[in-house]
């Protein structure tokens, strides 16, 4: 479990979001080890209403996945004294896909190719498929590579984030992908404090589907109703802001005949699976246990057809601030 006494507070982190149940976000770092940890505080009335359930819950359900954010401590014992529960988990030390968001457009710069837009998907893809199915790492990717929709665990608490936006979407050297000329760093979902599961509901947590908050310019169609293939929605969302460099989508919901990727991105697989992600019926979306085929073909068809691009181009050195 640990305790708030096993770290020692390095700085608060001004850039972090606050809000919602977040009501202070620092660096620290372990005692024992000296490894660099993030603290989240939540506020004593939500600790009183059991909401930072909501944020705990799924990290610890998900310890196993290489691109959701991993926990490694809570301390809530005396929360109603001292005003807030803490949180301690993994600190992501390239910040977010904000902050590169916020480098490229300081720079008046794009990316050059689909690869990093692709890279994204991927991790994303494998991350949403954990949530819905409980499978791992190595087993989503066999399915993918396969062309298999992937089953669910017997028994898993299924999750939806519903606040995925780039600045939820943290950067780490960790698992990170290196190839001859390039470096691209592993994309970790985080933030699960507005996540709903089937647990969440049965016990009262949550509503069925109710979306409980959320982030403007980041809602589904289907608002405030929520789903499983809402999460697909807003990962369009991000691949749209990632590959136009904004901080959040600018054509409106739907995009209004105009396609969301820039004339630049050419590529028909990723073009049609933008499309299909930001379906306004969340019935005509792919399932999260669906996207890692569909993301490993169009994927893979990209490289073929692109190889003198070597898999894509490398991210600026600038990227991370």
């Amino acid at each position: 479990m640990g305790r708030r006494s096993d770290f020692i507070t390095i700085r608060p982190l001004n850039s972090a979001k606050k809000g919602g149940m977040n009501l202070d976000i620092l660096l620290v770092k372990s005692r024992a080890s000296g490894t660099l940890y993030i603290e989240k505080r939540i506020a004593k009335k939500h600790c009183d209403a059991s909401l930072h359930l909501r944020e705990l819950l799924p990290m610890r359900q998900c310890q196993t996945h290489w691109n959701i954010i991993k926990y490694r401590a809570e301390d809530f014992t005396d929360y109603r004294r001292i005003g807030y529960g803490s949180i301690f988990m993994q600190y992501c030390e390239l910040g977010d896909i904000s902050g590169l968001i916020k480098q490229y457009t300081a720079h008046k710069s794009f990316l050059p190719d689909e690869g990093f837009l692709w890279k994204v998907l991927s991790d994303m893809a494998t991350a949403l498929c954990h949530l819905y199915t409980g499978r791992n790492n190595d087993y989503i990717r066999r399915c993918a590579q396969s062309q298999q929709v992937v089953s669910t665990m017997y028994g898993w608490n299924r999750i939806i984030h519903r606040d995925i936006k780039p600045g939820n979407l943290f950067l780490t050297e960790k698992a990170v992908s290196r190839l001859p000329g390039r470096y691209w760093p592993t994309v970790v979902l985080g933030d699960f404090g507005l996540s709903t599961s089937l647990d969440d509901i049965a016990r009262g947590r949550a509503g069925g589907k109710e979306n409980s908050g959320g982030t403007p310019g980041f809602e589904v169609p289907e608002a405030p109703h929520f789903c499983c293939r809402s999460d697909i929605y807003q990962l369009g969302l991000i691949i749209h802001c990632l590959a136009r460099m904004r901080q959040e989508p600018d054509m409106g919901k739907p995009f209004d005949g105009n396609h969301p990727l820039p004339r630049c991105y050419r590529d028909a697989g990723l073009r049609d699976l933008l499309e299909n992600c930001l379906r306004s019926d969340p019935d005509n979306r792919p399932l999260p246990s669906e996207l890692p085929m569909l993301v490993w073909k169009m994927r893979d068809a990209w490289r073929k057809a692109n190889s003198h691009l070597r898999g894509g181009a490398d991210l600026a050195k600038w990227a991370f601030g």
